[in-house]
Order: structure tokens, then C-alpha cells, then sequence
């Protein structure tokens, strides 16, 4: 079987994938499970902590969670606000890393048109690793034109 190789991929959160040939494990849709959690995020970083817990969880592929993570480590300076809305957000995990990663954010506004199973799972590991987090988010069920209501 052949491996598929991430194109010039350059991590900024997770430098470990950098420059090696993890294309197949980076690109996978399956649930990210323990062993690989304990694998390639040993430290007792609050990053590999939250990958480690959300592995527990097994509700959630790699490939979402390394998306997130950076996205979000790319865009986190840019984001000087105490509320941070987070639109068609899915399993929400973007919102809930600002939620436990950035401290000048008090408030987290999670806005889908429905709320996936993903979610509840996702945010319980996210407070088992920053206990903060369960205040400052929440999960509004509506069209995006109604987010300004809940600001």
C-alpha cells in the first residue's frame, strides 16, 4: 500500500510532523485512538494533554484535530477580542482552543444548526484538561444571520 505524503505541510503547533513522512497518519478520517495519541504527543504540554484526552474520547479523527490546532496557532495573534464567535463550527473544537489556550478570550459563542454527538465529548475533554473552559463556552443551535443576537 502506498503512503501518501502531506504536500510541504509546515507545522507550527506540532513540529514533530515536520519533515517527516506522516502523510497517511495526518490524512486519516479515523477517530484518533490511544496508542497514537500516546505515541506522537507524549509531553506534559496542555496541547499533547488535550490530544491525549481527546484520543480517549475517540470521537474525533487526527486530521480534524491538527487542522484546528493549526488553524488556530496561525490565527490566535491576530484575535484580540473577549468573545470569540465561531461559525458553522461543527464539533466546535476551533472555538474550545481559544476557550483554553488564550486568556484575554472570557467567552466562546459556538454557532451550528445543530449540535453534533462530537461535541459533548470534545468540551468534556477539554475541561478534564483546563477545568476554565467549561465557563467560557457555549453552544447556540440557529442560522448564522441570528448570531448577533447572542453577542
Amino acid at each position: 500500500m502506498a503512503q501518501m505524503s502531506v504536500p510541504s505541510a509546515s507545522f507550527k503547533c506540532f513540529r514533530q510532523f515536520n519533515g517527516a513522512d506522516f502523510g497517511a497518519l495526518l490524512s486519516s478520517h479515523s477517530a484518533l485512538k490511544q496508542p497514537i495519541a500516546d505515541r506522537h504527543f507524549p509531553t506534559d504540554s496542555l496541547q499533547d494533554k488535550l490530544v491525549r484526552e481527546l484520543a480517549g474520547e475517540r470521537t474525533i479523527a487526527i486530521k480534524e484535530v491538527l487542522e484546528c490546532f493549526e488553524f488556530f496557532e496561525r490565527v490566535r495573534k491576530e484575535i484580540r477580542a473577549p468573545c470569540v464567535v465561531d461559525l458553522c463550527c461543527g464539533h466546535g473544537l476551533l472555538g474550545i482552543l481559544f476557550a483554553l489556550f488564550e486568556r484575554r478570550v472570557e467567552r466562546v459563542i459556538l454557532v451550528d444548526e445543530r449540535i453534533p454527538l462530537s461535541f459533548d465529548k470534545i468540551l468534556a475533554a477539554s475541561i478534564r484538561v483546563g477545568p476554565w473552559v467549561e465557563e467560557k463556552v457555549e453552544y447556540r443551535v440557529g442560522p448564522i444571520a441570528a448570531a448577533h443576537e447572542w453577542l
